[in-house]
């Protein structure tokens, strides 16, 4: 009888809504030295596993505590210069840092094999005891890396430089309760047309066409043996609350 009870009660507090609300969450990557390690600021790189923005917007890795990074997202605070050098550091930014307010912004790495990759890239974690509550992502601002964009205009490590028909295409896959909610590409290096490019400069893209996400999924493709990486920061999201 009491377990009966409990239930009905339950079942009645779930139709009662006492918040409902949107805000605005922007994923700045703005950590502070206490919650980063001392090595960070040693070799630039952070990737000992997920990392979380507002408690609620979760980049993901396949580092564990007992097994090393592969592929998936992590943080960055390098910078390299823009012409070719003897050194190069792959998942540092091509040119200046970050440019969007701090020096700290995340990169992706696909390791070329799906055991080595998280399930998705991002998670939202916003639970408040109600399916109503999700996020929507608005905007982010996207870089390539220095070993790419070496690549793209040298050749390094993959034979020739690019030439006319050549292309990066990088996408954001979203998914909502286990469904494909949509995507959206853009050219991280693009010789497909007469006007030849590669992104050198923050650029936004707009992410609105996702719609609702609990999960996003990047993808890189490309008709060369390219490294596929690329740099993000300011990743905004609507983040609608309901309990």
């Amino acid at each position: 009888m009491i377990a009966a009870m409990a239930v009905i009660l339950v079942a009645s507090c779930e139709k009662v809504k006492n918040y409902k609300g949107d805000n605005t969450i922007a994923a700045t990557f703005a950590y502070s030295a206490s919650v980063l390690p001392d090595t960070f600021y040693e070799d630039s790189v952070y990737v000992d596993g997920e990392f979380a923005y507002a408690d609620i917007l979760v980049f993901c890795n396949d580092a564990t505590e007992n097994t090393p990074w592969n592929g998936g997202c992590g943080l960055s605070i390098g910078a390299d210069t823009t012409v070719l050098t003897n050194v190069i550091y792959p998942f540092r930014v091509w040119g200046s840092r970050a440019g969007q307010g701090d020096n700290i912004y995340a990169f992706w790495h696909d390791a070329g094999n799906e055991s080595l990759m998280p399930e998705h890239d991002f998670i939202s974690d916003i639970y408040f005891g109600d399916d109503d509550s999700y996020v929507s992502p608005q905007i982010v601002y996207i870089k390539n890396t220095q070993q790419v964009v070496n690549e793209v205009l040298y050749g390094l490590n993959i034979g020739e430089p690019f030439k006319e028909g050549d292309y990066i295409t990088l996408t954001f896959n979203g998914i909502f309760k286990d469904k494909a909610s949509g995507s959206v590409s853009i050219n991280l290096a693009d010789y497909k047309t007469f006007r030849d490019s590669v992104v050198t400069t923050w650029t936004p893209v707009d992410l609105r066409p996702l719609g609702k996400v609990d999960a996003i999924d990047f993808e890189i493709t490309s008709n060369r043996n390219v490294s596929k990486d690329f740099c993000f920061d300011n990743m905004v999201f609507n983040a609608h609350v309901e309990y």
